[in-house]
């Protein structure tokens, strides 16, 4: 004959039940209440009192978030095209000839300039070139010179004249045909225009330099970088927003955002910490199982 399963009514039906433990103490005759021992579970009485967790309130929910995530992503869409704009700044710089070629415009340009005595009496057929090349002119009569079609970017041109020094200068021509008059006063205004002073001797004399092209095009390269490791942390700001799952990592975007001078990151900073609250923690919000309860002693 099959003994018939006791239910024990005291245990919890479900699992987000908890349990409250009591013990009922007696009274000696002088008012003292009596503690059960180590081994005892007597004279007090041993009771589970069962409740239902109440509900989590729900945390209101705005548009807020959202908002911020949209604008962090525009920031980082805008950081991309900066780093692009970067990246075409250091392909003219390393070479500019060909980054000219590119968008359609001209690789060579036109040099010009005077070559004049100490006491500023033109030199004429003094030999101008540019060196690495086989362009070369020679001086008019009124010590000046053109040469068409010079490679863009750094050259050196020479002066030499039987007698004199030879002057070696460092320069760096600009992409633009002119069309010289070459009886014009007004020099100044005209790009890659130099005048020489010969002198006489037989040293070569070096002028000029170059400008920093390389500081510069290094220089670039690190911002794009920096630029790239900072558009990566804004774009995971705005995934956060958009899940509303770490605050933390929404604020660091923005933060991010806002170091590369971003108005979008800087205004999205402003609404996250407005919105803190509809964020989910982690670890708080992790729910966990309440305990299953027992029987009674």
């Amino acid at each position: 004959m099959k003994e018939e399963k006791i239910e024990n009514e005291n245990l919890p039906k479900k699992a987000d039940e908890k349990k409250e433990v009591h013990y009922h103490y007696h009274m000696d005759e002088k008012g003292v209440p009596q503690t059960p021992g180590p081994y005892q579970k007597r004279p007090g009485e041993l009771h589970y009192h069962y409740y239902y967790e109440p509900p989590r309130m729900q945390k209101p929910r705005s548009s807020k978030p959202t908002i911020a995530g949209v604008l962090l992503l525009v920031q980082a869409l805008m950081t991309i095209m900066a780093v692009v704009f970067i990246v075409g700044a250091g392909f003219f710089i390393s070479d500019p000839g060909g980054g000219f070629m590119f968008f359609g415009g001209e690789d060579t340009g036109d040099i010009t300039g005077t070559v004049t005595f100490l006491n500023g009496t033109p030199v004429e057929d003094a030999t101008i070139t540019v060196v690495g090349t086989q362009l070369a002119t020679s001086t008019d009569e009124n010590g000046d010179y053109l040469i068409y079609n010079v490679p863009v970017g750094n050259q050196k041109i020479k002066v030499e004249k039987e007698g004199y020094n030879t002057i070696i200068l460092k320069t760096y021509v600009e992409p633009e045909n002119m069309d010289m008059d070459m009886e014009t006063n007004n020099q100044d205004e005209l790009k890659n225009h130099d005048e020489f002073v010969l002198t006489e001797g037989n040293e070569v004399i070096e002028k000029g330099s170059y400008p920093p092209l390389d500081f510069i095009k290094n220089l670039l390269i690190v911002c794009g970088v920096i630029l790239v490791v900072l558009s990566v942390v804004v774009l995971i700001g705005a995934f956060a927003s958009f899940r509303r799952t770490n605050f933390k990592l929404a604020i660091a975007g923005a933060i991010a955002g806002t170091i590369m001078m971003g108005l979008f990151a800087f205004i999205a900073l402003f609404i996250l910490l407005l919105a803190k609250d509809e964020f989910q923690d982690p670890k708080k919000d992790t729910p966990s199982e309440g305990p299953l309860g027992g029987e009674n002693p």
